[in-house]
């Protein structure tokens, strides 16, 4: 009984702590990296931000435990949460909160900006 009940608790303790390993290695995949993403889905709607002068070259930068944004002419700083592949920063701006999320592809290499309440 004594030795099952120790058993249970290795493999759980093992569990636990490669889970947490996972999360950091993760977060060391965003830390100090900067993703270019577009704002257009189209040629036409790129052809349209481009001729009315809107910086068509949005980035996220990530910091260890800040991320930065520039969004056509306008840049956000605050903090950001990573859950799997989704990305949730969360910028103040006076009295409210503003969210950007983005789902990375499995080695962190490309974003994709999936919503924006800014």
């Amino acid at each position: 009984m004594i030795k099952n009940l120790f058993v249970t608790l290795f493999i759980f303790i093992g569990i636990v702590s490669n889970k947490n390993t996972d999360n950091t290695a993760t977060s060391d995949l965003l830390a100090n990296n900067k993703f270019v993403f577009t704002l257009a889905s189209s040629q036409e709607e790129c052809g349209c931000l481009c001729s009315t002068g809107v910086n068509y070259s949005p980035f996220v930068n990530f910091n260890t435990d800040t991320a930065i944004v520039l969004l056509t002419d306008i840049s956000y700083s605050g903090t950001y949460a990573l859950n799997e592949n989704t990305i949730t920063t969360t910028f103040l701006d006076g009295d409210s909160e503003n969210h950007m999320i983005f789902n990375s592809n499995k080695d962190f290499t490309e974003l994709t900006k999936i919503f924006d309440s800014s």
